[in-house]
């Protein structure tokens, strides 16, 4: 829609990398809806999740799989009426010590300065082929 959404939504990101997580929570409506592709690498994650505590305790699982991990946006289109889609890179580190880095495309609707709906097309492949080499 603005300018502000995509503002917005580079925020969010921001937010997430710097361990800011109260910040995240604000950005995002509490009836957030958030979707994630078969193969996701929190299985309780694939799908569909609604609602801002359970995409939250969702979030609480990364580190059983991740020392680190940073979805890296480098581009952000605004597709207008409040749709801003990303895309960029997951950087990830396993607890032992596996790097990765797989693609993602991400959209997001953003309403009256909050996110609405998260919607994830990623390299599951690539992200799952290194969590098994732990």
């Amino acid at each position: 829609m603005t300018q502000s959404d995509v503002d917005l939504v580079r925020e969010l990101y921001s937010a997430f990398n710097a361990g800011n997580l109260t910040r995240v929570r604000e950005l995002m409506h509490e009836d957030i809806e958030w979707v994630e592709p078969a193969g996701y690498f929190v299985p309780e994650g694939a799908g569909t999740t609604r609602g801002i505590d359970e995409v939250f305790a969702v979030f609480d699982r990364y580190p059983e799989y991740w020392a680190s991990f940073a979805p890296t946006p480098e581009e952000f289109y605004d597709a207008g009426d409040g749709v801003v889609f990303v895309v960029g890179t997951q950087h990830g580190r396993t607890p032992g010590g596996h790097e990765v880095a797989g693609s993602f495309i991400n959209l997001w609707r953003v309403e009256n300065g909050r996110m609405t709906l998260h919607r994830s097309w990623s390299d599951t492949r690539t992200m799952a082929e290194t969590l098994a080499r732990g």
